[in-house]
């Protein structure tokens, strides 16, 4: 918890940002933003409380933007590609598996197929993929964007 509030305060969201979306006064973050030097001692008497409610918010808010501030960086990526795989981002496991029935083809066993394509795939997690020039598909956490990144 302690590293995620350390990355959320070195961010470049202001105090005010941050009180304003946790409820934490504003003082109480312009005081931890500010206190680069000692942050350990100001973290170590911080509240549980107000611990929990930045590290929500890491995981809510700052997480979240800062990883589709990486799908954007990849998508410019893929514009210069001189070979540019086509990316679908699906919003989780679900979203694709409907498109799959609706598109597919009806001979095909569902079931099989979404277990061996994406069984360790979350419901609740984007679901990347990329199709790459050799036309096979290939599916991606969204934990993975830089893996993709590297290949293209």
């Amino acid at each position: 918890m302690r590293k995620e509030i350390k990355e959320l305060l070195d961010s470049e969201v202001t105090a005010y940002a941050i009180a304003k979306a946790t409820k934490i006064p504003v003082s109480t973050m312009t005081v931890l933003k500010s206190s680069v030097k000692n942050r350990d001692e100001k973290l170590d008497n911080l509240s549980f409380k107000n611990a929990e409610k930045l590290y929500n918010y890491y995981e809510g808010v700052f997480k979240m933007t800062n990883e589709l501030k990486e799908l954007m960086e990849l998508a410019k990526k893929l514009d210069t590609a001189s070979h540019q795989p086509h990316i679908s981002v699906y919003a989780n496991k679900e979203e694709i598996i409907s498109e799959w029935k609706q598109n597919g083809d009806e001979d095909v066993d569902w079931d099989s197929y979404i277990e061996e394509t994406l069984g360790d795939f979350d419901s609740k997690e984007y679901v990347i993929e990329v199709l790459w020039d050799n036309g096979v598909p290939e599916y991606f956490h969204e934990s993975e964007i830089k893996e993709i990144m590297d290949r293209i």
